[in-house]
């Protein structure tokens, strides 16, 4: 079964409704219009009833719109196969979309594929209106605290509530961490209080893994773990418009990771991310750098593991290469 999975996409013109999936498609796929026009209106139903708004844009009445959004949607990746696509958020200025691509090689019919695509989407949107009113409450709590100047407060107030209470308190402080994405191991690590960096373990199989935060895997698209395996190789650093010159070294890495596409897929996005007038490389650095946090929540020791360095200067991985372990074939 194919997964979703978020694509995130700057300056959009045009933002559609939360309740509305596109099909989207970056070229024209004679065979998957000629499936999309042959269902629409068993698909138009369907999602209706789930209170969704299947959006296919021969069918859509205002076209221009949603014609802008679906192009700046597409041009945000080099390869974007046939996808049905649903805005999520805004994330500052960028947009947040859940899609998957829709794939005739796998075990599952395509009508199965949109149907399935649909559950999934509203697991997440469930998810997501949890993670908010969870987020509302948290927020709602903290204004209904009185503030008092310090030298008011007794000494013995801290006693005042029960070991129970303050039990209960951490624990949905806790869930709320892990809904939000902070891996358990460190939570574990914030009650152990500690506050060294752990060793990092790139295994056989190319995973991410810190040992000594209870063996937690950064996770990461093999795009994104190209990139950084490509810093992690390179403790001098590399300079971001001098990436065409690693190129090659940093395809070989991709294809290591990837069994998706072809072999020209995977070099126009390679190409993609060391054009120097892409944005490609800063927006997965900043992927790179949030999966640390995830894992890491002290900023100060997670920079250790994520590229960092001054505009127009070499970009590294500072973490002392002694910490740094490759598991040999």
């Amino acid at each position: 079964m194919n997964s979703v999975f978020t694509i995130e996409c700057a300056n959009l013109e045009a933002i559609p409704e939360p309740r509305q999936i596109m099909y989207v498609e970056k070229e024209y796929d004679w065979y998957m219009n000629q499936f999309v026009s042959s269902h629409v209106q068993k698909f138009e139903s369907a999602f209706a009833y789930a209170n969704y708004e299947f959006c296919y844009l021969p069918n859509v009445e205002e076209k221009l719109g949603m014609a802008m959004c679906m192009s700046q949607l597409v041009n945000s990746c080099v390869d974007f196969k046939p996808s049905l696509c649903k805005f999520s958020h805004m994330d500052d200025n960028r947009a947040v979309f859940y899609c998957m691509e829709l794939d005739m090689r796998i075990g599952q019919s395509l009508v199965m594929q949109f149907y399935s695509f649909v559950w999934q989407i509203q697991e997440a949107d469930l998810m997501r209106e949890k993670a908010l009113a969870l987020q509302k409450e948290e927020e709602r709590r903290m204004q209904s605290f009185e503030i008092v100047e310090a030298e008011e407060v007794d000494a013995g107030a801290a006693t005042n509530k029960s070991i129970e209470e303050e039990i209960e308190e951490f624990r949905l402080m806790a869930e709320r961490l892990k809904k939000k994405g902070v891996d358990k191991s460190v939570l574990h690590n914030v009650v152990e209080g500690r506050k060294q960096l752990s060793r990092l373990l790139i295994t056989k199989d190319n995973r991410i893994l810190l040992p000594d935060y209870n063996d937690a895997e950064v996770k990461l698209q093999p795009i994104h773990k190209a990139v950084f395996l490509l810093f992690l190789k390179h403790p001098e650093g590399l300079r971001f418009k001098e990436l065409s010159d690693y190129q090659n070294e940093l395809f070989s890495i991709y294809l290591s990771l990837s069994d998706r596409g072809t072999t020209n897929e995977a070099k126009k996005r390679v190409g993609n991310l060391c054009c120097p007038s892409s944005n490609s490389i800063n927006e997965k650095c900043t992927r790179i750098r949030e999966a640390f946090l995830g894992l890491v929540p002290d900023e100060g020791l997670a920079s250790n593991y994520f590229i960092t360095g001054s505009r127009g200067e070499r970009k590294k991985v500072g973490l002392d290469r002694s910490l740094v372990t490759w598991e040999k074939e």
